[in-house]
């Protein structure tokens, strides 16, 4: 239907809807929701540059939700000078204060609290997102509002009350909250909380129940959890052979921070063309953030690289534990732990991995050993509360 309106709008002269000109913004602002939503979002961002700029042809105040689309979205993706322009109209303009407090001020809200969290003002986007309260039962921004409250909680180190607050939003969505696209809208917050709690095996599970194939933001999921996971070739792998591409710069920078710390695991010298190029996008962009989502100690390698004389204004500290002594199990011992889910008796597994039993007793005193287990079950039990039982 909005493809079908857009076609409509774009076929009809100006001159059939000049009457209407001052109502044009509004049109354009409702339908670039729509596209928005609809995962168009290039076409949703042109029709609210285009409504802003009737709006301002028109000398109409309907430039106004457009103007908040355009600055919260742009904040989303990670391109923040364009974010900071329009946030700088919104500030500088003469807005009835109304406006900025309503529903149509949502985005303009968002924009606020992701700089803020950039500029490492948590107290500042705190204070943002209160505006969201009026609209939790009712706005259609709503994965967006949830979203943007555990990235604050994520930063401030609450994880768990960002958690229990992401929860209590689902809760009262009610059935909308179970559809595929919200779950996959929320799979990266509550990914990245369970990380932040430590709680590795429950991020899998949402990256293996919630995420959408067809996404690059899936592949970086699973990127990230090998890099917990200390399966370096895996994480170069994951981003190097996809065929899909980061959909916006904040996407393409968490990639590059993520692919620059399994480098460094290798050496420092591999990794700096990616410690280069992650560089880059950051100043050009403006952002911080991509770095405090790597664990502790790929943070504090990542950082040093990018800023050895330690005089940046980087943040200081990951918003994830360290994951150092989580087991590392080789790629062949990760073959046979999986194969031990099965339930089958050790000759036939030995059997379908094509070795010999004693070879296999050997791996399995390997595989308990790491794990701290006497036994198979609680290899298991061990396995299961580290993440480390296949998807």
């Amino acid at each position: 239907m909005a493809a079908r309106a857009l076609a409509l709008f774009h076929e009809t002269p100006e001159s059939q809807w000049q009457q209407y000109a001052r109502d044009m913004p509004l049109l354009c602002t409702h339908l670039g929701i729509s596209l928005y939503y609809g995962g168009e979002q290039e076409e949703a961002i042109r029709l609210w540059e285009e409504a802003t700029a009737l709006a301002a042809a028109h000398g109409s105040t309907n430039a106004f939700h457009g103007i908040c689309l355009l600055a919260g979205v742009h904040a989303l993706n990670g391109d923040l000078p364009e974010a900071r322009h329009y946030v700088g109209l919104i500030r500088d303009g003469e807005w009835a204060p109304v406006l900025l407090d309503s529903y149509r001020g949502t985005y303009y809200r968002v924009a606020e609290a992701m700089l803020a969290v950039e500029d490492g003002d948590i107290a500042a986007a705190k204070r943002h997102i209160r505006f969201f309260e009026p609209y939790r039962a009712t706005s259609e921004h709503w994965t967006t509002m949830a979203s943007v409250e555990a990235w604050i909680a994520l930063h401030e180190g609450e994880a768990a009350a960002g958690l229990e607050r992401l929860e209590s939003f689902v809760r009262l969505r009610g059935k909308e909250a179970s559809a595929p696209h919200v779950r996959h809208a929320l799979s990266r917050p509550r990914t990245l909380l369970h990380l932040a709690l430590g709680d590795v095996s429950t991020a899998r599970n949402i990256v293996q129940r919630d995420t959408l194939p067809d996404r690059f933001g899936t592949v970086l999921k699973r990127a990230r959890l090998a890099l917990v996971d200390g399966r370096t070739a895996d994480v170069v792998r994951l981003l190097g052979q996809t065929r899909l591409r980061p959909s916006t710069a904040r996407e393409r920078a968490e990639a590059a921070a993520v692919h620059s710390a399994a480098l460094h695991r290798v050496s420092a010298a591999a990794a700096q063309p990616s410690s280069e190029a992650l560089n880059a996008q950051l100043t050009d962009r403006g952002l911080t953030t991509p770095l405090v989502l790597l664990g502790a100690e790929d943070f504090g390698a990542v950082r040093s690289d990018l800023d050895p004389t330690g005089r940046a204004t980087f943040p200081l500290r990951s918003a994830l534990p360290s994951f150092a002594t989580r087991p590392r199990l080789s790629s062949r011992e990760q073959i046979v732990l999986r194969a031990l889910t099965s339930g089958a008796p050790l000759p036939a597994i030995a059997d379908e991995l094509r070795v010999s039993q004693n070879t296999l007793k050997t791996q399995l005193r390997s595989i308990y050993r790491k794990l701290g287990a006497h036994n198979r079950a609680e290899a298991m039990e061990q396995a299961a509360r580290h993440g480390l039982l296949p998807e």
